[in-house]
């Protein structure tokens, strides 16, 4: 009884078999392999060094000099029998086993090559112009439609916003509580203090103005003013310091307090997940909005879009964290105290660092009163593990 072509098998992975291929039945996937292979520049080692690889109980190679090794070994060849034949029968036709370009994907030297041949042109190999080249400008700006390099930026004067400010981080205009606070709790009052101005019905914003982002400052600027001058510290330290501390945290505090109110809205249902609260009454979509930014930059938004990508400008990564943990006003009014405070001395350094310093810790004057006159006495048998570094206060 004779085998049918169906039930042979191939003769490099013993799996079924297709047809003669280079001059031994195979199958196609073996196939393609000799055919990709035999010409290819790269030559890789035996995986076990052995040269001795045979495939595993399903037919797969993981070894891909040893499969070659076999391929050459049972008699395939770009010049088989059957090429030979067809040579003889048609003498002024060019056949061979390989046949080029029959990937998916084609080089691009391949196809302007195979164009030339066609149009009966010389061809030569030439590195395109890019945008890079053309314009000489970073390659991480996507040139859609050029807004053109000539351009020049407004002049932003932002004096009165900022005296503004100031007036109130040095003259603040509190109502006195008559119960006595912490200063973690005044800084909390001065967070719920800022929300009054929110509003639970929002609108939708597509385009942010140049109008927009200048509300934008003069509300962080301001709240930020108005919740520093909420903690008694704070309104101890001298003029230079508290505009200090305003100049370094003003717009990282605005952004943070937009963030936290966004993921409070999220969590009451009254924004969506892909949206942002970006003023007390409006929000704007991640997938859909735009924005002017011809203050800041000679391009427009969509050529800009790698530096201003909406999710990453607005944290949204932080914000899904907040809204699984749920911090209340108080552990929410310490991270960001620790945030700005934190800004705020790696800023300036010096001085300003070491108030920062002491108003992140207001324990660190009792320890370091209490280290002088060696109060705290402590015996472990692994002193390494319970070691705390001495505490200086200035």
């Amino acid at each position: 009884m004779e085998t049918s072509e169906s039930e042979e098998k191939c003769e490099v992975c013993s799996q079924p078999g297709h047809g003669v291929h280079f001059g031994v039945f195979a199958c196609r996937a073996c196939a393609t392999f000799f055919r990709r292979s035999h010409f290819s520049r790269e030559h890789k080692p035996c995986r076990n060094l052995q040269n001795k690889c045979s495939p595993n109980q399903y037919g797969k190679w993981l070894c891909k000099k040893c499969r070659l090794g076999k391929c050459l070994e049972i008699g395939m060849s770009t010049e088989s029998e059957v090429s030979k034949i067809r040579y003889y029968i048609f003498v002024n036709s060019s056949i061979s086993d390989i046949q080029y370009d029959r990937d998916s994907f084609n080089s691009s030297e391949t196809f302007a090559m195979k164009k030339a041949l066609e149009k009966g042109i010389s061809y030569s190999v030439e590195v395109p112009t890019t945008v890079e080249r053309l314009f000489g400008v970073s390659h991480l700006i996507i040139f859609l439609n050029s807004s053109g390099n000539n351009k020049s930026l407004p002049y932003i004067d932002t004096s009165q916003l900022v005296a503004k400010a100031i007036d109130i981080v040095l003259t603040p205009n509190l109502v006195r509580k008559t119960k006595a606070l912490s200063n973690l709790e005044q800084l909390t009052q001065g967070i719920e203090d800022s929300r009054f101005s929110q509003r639970g019905r929002l609108s939708l914003k597509e385009f942010v103005s140049q109008d927009d982002h200048k509300n934008e400052f003069e509300r962080s600027m301001c709240q930020t003013a108005k919740w520093l001058s909420c903690s008694d510290q704070i309104r101890q330290f001298d003029d230079k310091t508290k505009i200090s501390i305003l100049q370094s945290i003003w717009f990282i505090w605005g952004r943070l307090e937009r963030m936290a109110t966004t993921a409070r809205l999220r969590m009451k249902n009254l924004c969506g997940k892909t949206q942002f609260v970006i003023s007390p009454g409006a929000v704007i979509d991640y997938d859909e909005m735009k924005s002017d930014i011809s203050h800041v930059s000679i391009h427009n938004f969509e050529e800009m879009k790698f530096f201003f990508s909406p999710r990453e400008l607005y944290y949204d990564d932080i914000i899904c964290d907040l809204i699984e943990i749920e911090p209340d006003d108080v552990d929410l009014t310490y991270i960001i105290s620790i945030i700005c405070f934190q800004v705020t001395g790696a800023h300036f350094g010096g001085p300003i660092e070491e108030d920062m310093e002491r108003f992140r810790n207001v324990r660190l004057e009792k320890y370091s009163i209490g280290g002088v006159f060696n109060l705290f006495n402590k015996r472990f048998s692994n002193p390494e593990f319970f070691w705390v570094p001495p505490q200086k206060f200035v």
